[in-house]
């Protein structure tokens, strides 16, 4: 067995370790069985960066410093949590179109989330719905509000920039896990862990690459959504199938004149 098939095989044992920080894991479908009875506490962290709103008011945000898991957040800030498609609000045993929630069984039989003048890829009622984001649904398909109330929610594209270009992202391990290490302008910050991914029913490269949602569609091609990567070696955005199950790092809103 080479070195790369030594260190996947430790990663994934590591994973169904880690993984369990948020309930039970049923080994031979993949699902987690989540303990829906006491959620973790949390903290959130403002790492300093000032966001700008369309209208031109500013804001801050609130980083949460674990993922997000079923019944709320994971146990530990370095546990990886539950995988999601796009817009759903609970884990899958399999990850492709057949069973996403918001389309019919393909890419171009989307139910919601579709761009008026995307009808090629619409198989809901009349017309496409014209929505682009969770806020048009008043958050009720955002994983973050709809797990965690209040004004919790999932990341835009715009917010994960910030974060990739006004903030250090250093290759870590902590507790064993690798990840990295996001530092703001004011010194504060936060561990993301390098969870992988699920498509269909595989667990993808758990301990080497992380991938996290943003709540922002792709809307060229609304099958796809935005979401940010990061290996040891680089973080990068990717355009992806919304059915893929992705990790999510909640956010909250916070005053721009907030300390």
């Amino acid at each position: 067995m080479d070195r790369r098939n030594t260190l996947l095989l430790a990663a994934l044992a590591l994973y169904f370790l880690t993984v369990c920080a948020c309930g039970s894991l049923d080994t031979e479908t993949g699902k987690q069985e989540v303990d829906e009875s006491s959620p973790a506490p949390v903290d959130a962290v403002d790492l300093g960066i000032v966001y700008t709103r369309p209208d031109g008011t500013t804001y801050k945000l609130l980083w949460a410093t674990r993922n997000l898991c079923k019944n709320g957040f994971v146990s530990s800030h370095v546990a990886f949590g539950d995988y999601y498609g796009w817009g759903e609000l609970a884990p899958h045993n399999t990850y492709d179109w057949r069973y996403y929630r918001w389309s019919d069984g393909d890419d171009h039989k989307l139910t919601r989330y579709c761009p008026e003048d995307k009808d090629g890829f619409w198989c809901g009622p009349g017309v496409p719905d014209g929505k682009t984001a969770f806020s048009d649904y008043n958050f009720a398909d955002d994983a973050a509000r709809m797990a965690l109330g209040g004004d919790w929610r999932i990341p835009t594209y715009a917010e994960w920039e910030a974060l990739q270009t006004q903030c250090t992202w250093k290759w870590v391990t902590e507790n064993e896990v690798n990840g990295r290490r996001i530092t703001g302008p004011n010194g504060k910050s936060i561990f993301l862990p390098a969870a992988g991914n699920r498509y269909y029913t595989t667990l993808n490269y758990p301990g080497f690459v992380g991938h996290y949602w943003t709540a922002s569609l792709f809307t060229s091609h609304p099958y796809f959504a935005w979401s940010i990567a990061f290996t040891e070696n680089y973080v990068t955005w990717g355009s992806v199938s919304r059915y893929e199950g992705y990790q999510i790092r909640p956010v909250r809103e916070a005053s721009a004149s907030s300390d």
